[in-house]
């Protein structure tokens, strides 16, 4: 038997509508760069260090036995099924180099990670303080994967992604994408693409955890923290689709950032800081978290750096833990919105 060598990549796509796969990734075969939506995982995670795990499946029903012997012949095949799929992946900037002076246009991440987080249920746009910001709004749409693995070409449609972006001092921020597939639009057996161009994913550096001046209640230092998108993704049945007869849908979301912080010693008051919080019963004496992920740019150099913004942070649990010598505490924040602002207002990424 002759071999071959395992090959993958991954690129993302917005969708203008559920049902309708991204008009780019659509036609591309030979060529992919990262301007069609092209992200380079992260090495230390996926299979061969590419960043990506993935399995198949076949969606089926068995037939009755023919016989007593309960010997069953073959099932009646429904559709092949990719339940879900992660990729990881450097969470920052797009590391081209801004203008001088730089403007919020020079912030935009990559195409993938704009597609992932639309697929997350956030949309980008000019923060009016020359940095590109996103918020949840009702207005995101399903998202379109183009995965080449193992001699295979799949188009995956209609995707909704939940996030994990892990904040590891000392590393890089690395985001891992789970994406529930809505069906399997197209596979095709064909020879890994030819040439692949990831830009400045390839020849600049992804900034590293340090120098965050995380705030809240204090200037206070993480040993890790990771923030969490999960958005609850039900199977809903429709006899209008075409590939599979059923869609994925979004029906909640929750929001938290996990992270054991170094305790304030700013005085008595302070001391006990976590627990006032974790017995808070009004909104307005919820203290904003917001951390940035330097360098933010400058005119000439590589646009990296990311903020986290969570306004409203509600405190579930805590567990008091030692720091070497120092008393920290291992915290559960929930991001909650404001009363009365309509909502989708939990919270805020910065491209800066």
């Amino acid at each position: 038997m002759a071999k071959f060598i395992h090959e993958a990549c991954v690129g993302f796509g917005k969708q203008t509508a559920e049902g309708s796969y991204n008009a780019t990734l659509d036609g591309l075969t030979t060529l992919v760069r990262v301007e069609h939506g092209l992200i380079l995982g992260d090495r230390e995670s996926g299979v061969k260090e590419s960043g990506l795990d993935i399995s198949f499946a076949r969606a089926f029903r068995d037939k009755a036995p023919e016989t007593s012997a309960l010997t069953s012949t073959l099932s009646d095949f429904l559709r092949a099924d990719v339940p879900t799929f992660t990729f990881a992946f450097p969470f920052c900037g797009n590391r081209d180099d801004a203008s001088s002076p730089p403007v919020a246009a020079d912030a935009t991440p990559i195409l993938g990670i704009d597609a992932l987080l639309n697929g997350a249920g956030m949309t980008g746009a000019d923060s009016g303080s020359d940095t590109w910001k996103y918020v949840f709004s009702d207005s995101a749409k399903p998202i379109s994967a183009l995965v080449y693995v193992s001699g295979m070409r799949l188009e995956l449609l209609d995707c909704r992604v939940n996030l994990e972006i892990s904040f590891e001092p000392g590393s890089v921020p690395i985001a891992e994408a789970t994406v529930a597939v809505g069906s399997v639009k197209e596979q095709t057996v064909t020879a890994f693409p030819t040439t692949l161009t990831f830009g400045a994913q390839s020849t600049v550096s992804a900034p590293v955890v340090e120098n965050l001046a995380n705030q809240w209640q204090d200037t206070r230092g993480f040993s890790e923290g990771t923030l969490v998108i999960d958005n609850t993704i039900a199977e809903i049945p429709d006899c209008n689709q075409t590939d599979g007869g059923t869609v994925k849908e979004k029906t909640a979301r929750s929001v938290s950032f996990e992270a054991t912080l170094f305790s304030d010693d700013a005085g008595a008051s302070a001391w006990g800081y976590e627990y006032s919080q974790l017995v808070e019963a009004a909104e307005g004496n919820l203290d904003e978290l917001s951390f940035t992920v330097p360098p933010a740019m400058t005119g000439g150099d590589p646009a990296r750096g990311v903020q986290v913004k969570l306004p409203k942070p509600e405190l579930q649990a805590q567990t008091p833990v030692a720091l070497g010598t120092k008393a920290g505490n291992t915290v559960t924040l929930v991001a909650r919105g404001a009363a009365g602002a309509g909502g989708n207002d939990e919270l805020e990424l910065y491209f800066v």
